[in-house]
């Protein structure tokens, strides 16, 4: 694996918005040179329920870090992932972390994502 390149594969991880919300997130991407494409799965949880958001994703590169838009169905959601793509060994291959951005849903706030990939999940 090339440092610092950005892997095509399944990334899960958590996150934590401004609005007290927490949860779980699942990428599958897809990378062409300085593309991204895919799909996301996120479990939204908080005191009261949890809802499950999926969709299509869409987004480029530069150097190490990542824009991805995120949207569900015929509508957007408008929602920016901005993160940085980096060496996570031990614990897994590579990590997306970052922020969170551009939210107008009411079920999420803006805040910060963790991602991993992980080889046993990536053979």
């Amino acid at each position: 694996m090339e440092k610092g390149k950005l892997q095509s594969g399944l990334y899960q991880g958590k996150y934590l918005d401004i609005k007290g919300r927490e949860g779980f997130v699942k990428f599958d991407l897809k990378v062409d040179g300085d593309h991204v494409h895919g799909k996301y799965e996120m479990d939204v949880l908080d005191e009261h329920s949890s809802d499950k958001i999926t969709g299509e994703l869409s987004g480029k590169l530069s150097e190490n870090q990542i824009e991805l838009d995120l949207s569900r169905g015929k509508e957007k959601l408008p929602v920016k992932y901005h993160a940085r793509v980096a060496d996570a060994m031990p614990y897994a291959e590579q990590a997306l972390y970052g922020q969170v951005s551009d939210v107008q849903s009411k079920k999420l706030g803006g805040g910060v994502w963790i991602a991993w990939r992980f080889k046993t999940t990536n053979k």
